[in-house]
């Protein structure tokens, strides 16, 4: 029963490589909860094997290792300040978009304490070692695929992400999968069997994966892929040919060494089209850095040595080959070179990571011993805003540094926990006898490449599972000969069937309940046949299945509820039942998670827009308190003020609504946003000359002149304004039609059919394909300027 339950293990961990392929398309976020609720179920079940196995069997028992202290340590700690959060329930169960918390890192423990307590033997890291890279082959030719134009780029435009559905995700997977084939390479030499079990691995998971999504229609066949397809089968064919075998042994070696240098190749490359320029930089960082002392350490074989220089110089020459070519025509027209010849000291001012960084240290001064809690930098975010953040997204949850994560979550405790992962790990790998110098080379090369693409990027659960392995790896340091004194006992059917009841509770209690809610949310945001009270009453459903996801739940009836509220379609009696829930959701959310301002806005923005401004004023102005340099807060409160002096007819609820947008706009007057909706709302409550003068100092003041602010320039004498505006929109964007049509029909209300005329003229040079179109409305200024 033991080598059974230890096999059962084994090939359990070696399977969960397969987790970054699933993508649940039936699941709210389904490029992260899939994967995440697999993730979670696979290792309890692994972990209470483990239980069972060490119960019985002192061989696999922890061990006083200083790495396991180092992480059991951080866990603490971080379990200590989730318990303080600003919100405890963010901290502990995440939410949907994320699936993390400290339930995502007691699982990540539990997969470490696993790993090194299981795997006692180098070759058992080889084989976990290549079961990753073998799904990592699946990857490289599902991103070609994607390249070709195959498959859809799930995040849109040119950089690739294959099933991670994010193409900074992508490009940390191959990153770690890069040095684990170097691995390899450097651990196996140049023997057949390894690289063929990875090629015919991977290759038979593409070919299965492919060919079941062109069944279920998940792709459609084309060229591209028919191509890939056969070169896969051809890959597949080869491996097999060399692996079992025996016609051209001696070319074994030649095969082998073929096969490394191409997946390698094939996977910087991919690794390129993601565009990730921090992935890009760590790997040309740790390739250096793994030369480099291969160069200094390579006592024995001098060609190897040879090459390591060779690799330095090749690295050099790209380097400093770039930066004399960086604004030629070549790299301009590349959209991933571009992303690179961009690197500059003005080009990281006007990035949110120069802005949120800052933040994120004045966050730490408030909360410097234990933090925020996980999950809770978007309340700290609010808290801190500077108002020059409205250029970019409105809401950041990470930031974008996962060192400075870490110390919001857990403050200059779980920093310095999280440091000593490092520490632990490269000290245990550069003392241990397991590893040559090369290999020791290569991990610490991969050690540096992850901890500086960290540097701008956050963590997700791939690559911390890959993070995970490169700890376990490096933990490789025991001796087998003095674990088999210990006697063992046969593990029993009372222990067994302990851990099976162990791991059903743990199955119901962390994953049963958040993954029916996210089930019910993706069906309550569906279509439903029965109508609008079936969407309510699944969405009412989700939000009683607990903390998980509540608020995406109640961001969804928030964003639906605004549809049917607006639809002719649906009966009175159904509309107000959906405004009620919505509203009592929100109402919910607010109580549960006073901090989070988010909940204010969404809980006023809905009351304001259903007319409820006497609701909205007090609930927005409390979000103020909680971030009080947050401009969209202070949007929708002087939406509010306007509705209810339109309701009451009350003069000073408008410029009280006036007043609330200049200061707004005060906060950050260099910005096009909030210049945008103060001058609108200065032109139509009839303060046209100033609005105006606000307008032009837009960079593009397009967006003021909607037809609607036209109308009330012209019919209140401000005509001629509203031309000057148009003249600097149509500058800063000359093909913009609507731009010119206003223009024209201007000129036409006042009697000008020569100018009218002209600026038509002027469409059609900028233009030329709305030619016809602008000859029809000639005609039309003809008809009516006779």
């Amino acid at each position: 029963m033991n080598n059974f339950i230890l096999k059962t293990i084994k090939i359990l961990l070696c399977a969960l490589p397969l987790v970054s392929i699933v993508v649940a398309d039936s699941m709210f976020f389904p490029f992260i909860t899939g994967k995440a609720f697999l993730f979670r179920v696979a290792i309890e079940l692994i972990t209470c094997l483990y239980i069972a196995l060490a119960f019985a069997d002192p061989r696999f028992r922890p061990k006083n290792n200083k790495l396991l202290v180092a992480f059991g340590t951080f866990v603490g700690i971080i379990f200590v300040a989730d318990i303080f959060a600003v919100d405890a329930s963010k901290a502990f169960f995440s939410n949907f978009e994320r699936m993390e918390g400290f339930v995502l890192l007691a699982h990540l423990f539990a997969y470490f304490l696993v790993l090194i307590n299981v795997f006692k033997e180098k070759k058992d890291w080889i084989m976990m070692i290549g079961s990753n890279v073998a799904v990592s082959v699946f990857m490289t030719f599902f991103a070609y695929l994607q390249f070709f134009g195959g498959a859809v780029i799930n995040q849109g435009g040119v950089r690739l992400d294959g099933t991670l559905g994010n193409s900074a995700y992508m490009a940390t997977y191959m990153l770690f999968n890069i040095f684990f084939l170097i691995y390899l390479w450097f651990s196996n030499g140049n023997k057949v069997k390894g690289i063929s079990d990875i090629i015919i691995g991977g290759s038979s998971l593409y070919i299965v994966y492919y060919l079941y999504e062109l069944s279920k229609k998940g792709l459609d066949y084309s060229l591209a892929g028919g191509v890939i397809l056969a070169i896969v089968l051809l890959a597949l064919l080869k491996a097999c040919w060399f692996r079992f075998g025996d016609t051209f042994k001696k070319f074994d070696h030649l095969y082998a060494l073929s096969v490394y240098s191409i997946l390698i190749i094939a996977q910087i490359i991919i690794l390129y089209y993601t565009a990730t320029r921090g992935a890009i930089l760590g790997l040309i960082g740790g390739l250096l850095l793994t030369a480099i002392i291969i160069a200094i350490t390579e006592k024995e074989h001098r060609h190897i040595k040879n090459v390591s220089i060779a690799v330095i110089a090749i690295l050099f020459v790209v380097v400093f080959g770039f930066i004399l070519i960086k604004n030629t025509s070549f790299v301009k027209n590349s959209p991933v070179l571009t992303r690179f010849a961009s690197i500059s000291i003005d080009d990281t001012k006007t990035q949110a990571r120069s802005i949120i960084w800052p933040m994120a240290i004045d966050a730490f001064k408030e909360k410097p011993v234990l933090g925020w809690g996980q999950d809770n930098f978007i309340i700290a975010f609010a808290e801190y805003y500077r108002p020059e953040m409205i250029r970019h997204e409105p809401w950041f949850d990470r930031t974008h540094n996962a060192f400075l994560d870490w110390l919001i979550a857990g403050g200059i405790l779980g920093y310095i926990g999280y440091l000593s992962l490092y520490v632990f790990a490269l000290r245990g790998l550069w003392k241990s006898a397991m590893f040559t110098k090369r290999e020791k080379a290569v991990l610490i090369g991969l050690f540096s490449a992850y901890a500086f693409q960290n540097l701008f990027i956050f963590d997700n659960l791939i690559s911390y599972m890959l993070f995970i392995l490169l700890l376990g790896l490096s933990n490789l340091d025991v001796s087998t000969e003095e674990s088999k004194k210990n006697v063992s006992e046969e593990i029993g059917a009372p222990l067994l069937a302990s851990v099976v009841v162990i791991f059903v509770i743990i199955l119901l209690l962390v994953n049963y309940r958040p993954y029916e809610q996210n089930i019910t949310l993706s069906q309550g945001i569906g279509q439903q046949q029965e109508g609008v009270t079936k969407n309510l009453s699944l969405l009412k459903q989700a939000l009683s299945y607990g903390p998980t996801g509540e608020f995406e739940t109640t961001e969804q009836m928030d964003r639906i509820a605004m549809d049917v509220l607006g639809s002719a379609q649906v009966a009175d009696q159904d509309k107000n039942d959906f405004g009620l829930a919505t509203l009592d959701a929100l109402k919910a959310e607010v109580a549960k998670h006073p901090k989070d301002v988010r909940t204010y806005i969404n809980l006023g923005s809905f009351e304001a827009d259903v007319g409820m401004s006497d609701d909205a004023i007090p609930v927005l102005e409390q979000a103020k308190v909680l971030s009080p340099k947050k401009q969209q807060i202070y949007f929708s409160l002087a939406k509010a003020y306007f509705l209810k002096g339109d309701k009451e007819k009350d003069q000073s609820y408008t410029d009280k609504a006036l007043e609330t947008l200049k200061y707004a706009y005060d906060l950050a007057p260099g910005f096009d946003a909030p210049k945008l909706i103060y001058a609108q709302s200065l032109a139509v409550t009839g303060h046209i000359a100033e609005g105006v003068a606000i307008a032009k100092t837009m960079d593009n003041p397009g967006d003021f002149t909607t037809p609607a602010v036209v109308k009330i320039m012209v019919e209140n004498g401000h005509a001629d304004d509203a031309v000057s505006v148009l003249e600097i929109a149509i500058k800063a964007d000359p093909t913009n039609k609507s731009l010119y049509t206003l223009v024209s029909d201007i000129y036409t209300f006042k009697k000008d059919k020569a100018k009218a005329i002209e600026w038509l003229k002027a469409l059609e040079v900028a233009l030329p394909s709305a030619t016809d179109e602008a000859e029809q409305d000639i005609v039309k200024v003809n008809a009516a300027l006779k």
